[in-house]
C-alpha cells in the first residue's frame, strides 16, 4: 500500500514543478521598456503607447527616481523597437497626453528590459489642429501680418489721440 502513495506523492511533485517552471517562463515573456523623462505631464498609469497611430500597448507604471520620471512601458509581445528608435510624450493642450514611439531604421533591436531615455514634447495649438507643416507655416505667416496690421491700426490710434491705448507689453 505505501508503494502507490509515493508515487502518487511523485506525480504531484512532479506537476508542481511543472507549473512553477511555466509561471517563471511566462513571467519572463513580458515585452517591458524602461524610458527615462524629466517630465510627464498628462500621462498616468494605462496611458496608451503608440506606434504609427497604432495602440502597442500602455503605460505599466511610473516611478520618481533621482528628480527623473522612470515610466515602465508593457508592449506588445510581438512588438520590437529598433535601437536608436525615439520615444517621447506628446500633450495637448487639453491635457491628453500619450507615448509614442517613432520606430529607427535600425536591423538592431532594443532587448526586452532595456532602459533608453525619452522626449517630452508640449503640442502646440496648430499641431492639435493642422498635421501638415507646409499648412503650418502658411497660417503662421498669416497670423504675423495680422499682428502687424493690429500693432500698425493701434499706433495709429494711439498716435491721433482719438483713442487712448494701455500698452501692456
Amino acid at each position: 500500500m505505501l508503494c502507490p502513495v509515493i508515487i502518487i506523492m511523485k506525480g504531484y511533485f512532479f506537476i508542481a514543478i511543472l507549473v512553477g517552471v511555466f509561471l517563471v517562463a511566462c513571467k519572463g515573456n513580458k515585452n517591458n521598456l524602461y524610458v527615462i523623462f524629466d517630465k510627464v505631464d498628462g500621462i498616468t498609469e494605462g496611458s496608451k503607447v503608440l506606434v504609427n497611430g497604432f495602440e502597442a500597448g500602455s503605460v505599466k507604471s511610473l516611478d520618481l527616481v533621482n528628480r527623473k520620471i522612470i515610466a515602465k512601458l508593457d508592449l506588445n509581445p510581438s512588438l520590437s523597437v529598433p535601437a536608436g528608435s525615439k520615444i517621447f510624450i506628446q500633450s495637448t493642450v487639453l491635457g491628453y497626453a500619450a507615448v509614442y514611439i517613432e520606430m529607427a531604421e535600425s536591423k538592431v533591436y532594443l532587448a526586452k528590459g532595456d532602459t533608453i531615455t525619452g522626449i517630452f514634447e508640449k503640442a502646440g495649438i496648430l499641431d492639435n489642429l493642422v498635421s501638415d507643416s507646409a499648412t503650418k507655416t502658411k497660417i503662421l505667416k498669416s497670423l504675423d501680418k495680422i499682428m502687424e496690421a493690429a500693432d500698425s491700426i493701434r499706433l495709429n490710434f494711439k498716435d491721433s489721440g482719438k483713442i487712448k491705448i494701455l500698452n501692456t507689453h
